[in-house]
């Protein structure tokens, strides 16, 4: 089995770009699983010292834009993080997309990191 590992720029001005990098990386090396940062798709949540209820919601929505573009990687299997909210509370969820089933959510943080930035 091949597998990547990657870390890329997920700020929302430069996205865009890194996604592209990641997918001509990807399509050279064709891994069978690639394991991506946490909340990859959205700028990291827990570098403001304020919770936003609104922040979170965009994020889980460009994260949702984003799984559904996983197929241009090309990669069979994906883990990630994504943000959610389950019972009004908000949560870092482990994900696993695969070409079959898609994404699918199996285990949730239920504290997030509060380290200053």
């Amino acid at each position: 089995m091949r597998v990547t590992v990657c870390q890329f720029d997920n700020r929302s001005h430069v996205m865009e770009e890194s996604w592209r990098d990641l997918a001509a990386y990807l399509k050279d090396v064709q891994p069978d699983f690639l394991l991506m940062p946490e909340m990859p798709f959205h700028d990291w949540l827990a570098a403001s010292k304020e919770p936003s209820v609104d922040a979170w919601h965009e994020a889980m929505d460009i994260h949702q834009a984003r799984i559904d573009r996983l197929p241009e990687l090309n990669v069979p299997a994906v883990l990630f993080t994504t943000p959610q909210e389950i019972n009004k509370s908000f949560k870092n969820t482990a994900t696993l997309w695969t070409e079959g089933e898609g994404a699918t959510g199996f285990h949730s943080k239920w504290n997030l990191p509060n380290e200053e930035s």
